[in-house]
């Protein structure tokens, strides 16, 4: 895992969301190694600090608490990202839940459909709203979401995935809508990874795609993730957009 700054890297800067653990923490890190400045958020800022310790007290690392469905909530991330670094080129919205409860819809309430909605899909949206005037005040950026393989498959339960198929289509509506303004923006659509919600699954028996025929064994690791995070915020992913990227080892094929 990359976690040292590159004094030969540019300076751009990215928020990212989810960053106290899992894909979030190794978005944040990758970043950071590679020299961009990050606007590390979380529901808690000091999990954020513990959680990205190398870079503890660095001018390139600014820890947020954020709410994402908050609407007052990103609308203060943005400011202190403009405050903190004066400028924005690229968001990565990692932030997410899954209520293991969610099954089958016969069985979902109300309220958890509408809370993992509430912060998968309108704290996506939320995150995108407020990203394009920064990004297009910079003369463009990328925005990257993450959904989920369960989204293509259907499995993980109906409030979840609805919420990341959401995410999908709402990535490919910003693409289309702001490629002139050379804005782009993608779904990257993890498989199974190894962080502390798979972890909390498998122990609930609600993981049912690992080890399936056609696919590759074991778990994806969340740096592999971030990795292609990176590169579609990066300027080496400039003519990528409206994709939907699946690193699941084999299971959307299936």
């Amino acid at each position: 895992m990359t976690t040292s700054p590159n004094p030969q890297a540019t300076s751009s800067v990215a928020i990212v969301t989810g960053a106290a653990s899992g894909i979030g923490r190794a978005t944040a890190l990758r970043l950071l190694g590679a020299g961009w400045r990050v606007c590390a958020a979380d529901l808690d800022a000091d999990r954020v600090r513990a959680a990205l310790t190398a870079y503890e007290g660095s001018a390139a690392l600014q820890a947020q608490a954020a709410d994402i469905s908050s609407p007052e909530d990103v609308q203060a991330l943005y400011r202190a990202a403009d405050a903190a670094f004066g400028g924005l080129d690229g968001v990565a919205n990692v932030a997410g839940v899954s209520f293991l409860e969610d099954q089958r819809i016969e069985d979902v309430d109300v309220e958890t459909f509408d809370r993992t909605h509430a912060v998968n899909l309108r704290g996506t949206f939320l995150m995108c709203k407020y990203a394009i005037d920064p990004l297009r005040r910079r003369g463009g950026g990328a925005i990257v979401n993450l959904g989920s393989v369960a989204s293509v498959r259907g499995v993980g339960g109906p409030a979840y995935v609805s919420s990341k198929a959401g995410i999908a289509g709402l990535s490919r509506a910003i693409a289309a809508s702001y490629a002139a303004d050379l804005i782009r923006c993608n779904t990257v659509a993890p498989g199974p990874t190894s962080t502390p919600m798979l972890e909390i699954s498998k122990r609930k028996s609600t993981v049912t795609t690992l080890g399936a025929a056609g696919t590759i064994p074991g778990e994806a690791d969340p740096d592999e993730i971030a990795a292609l995070v990176h590169f579609l915020l990066g300027p080496t992913g400039r003519f990528m957009t409206g994709g939907i990227y699946t690193l699941d080892g084999g299971i959307s094929q299936h």
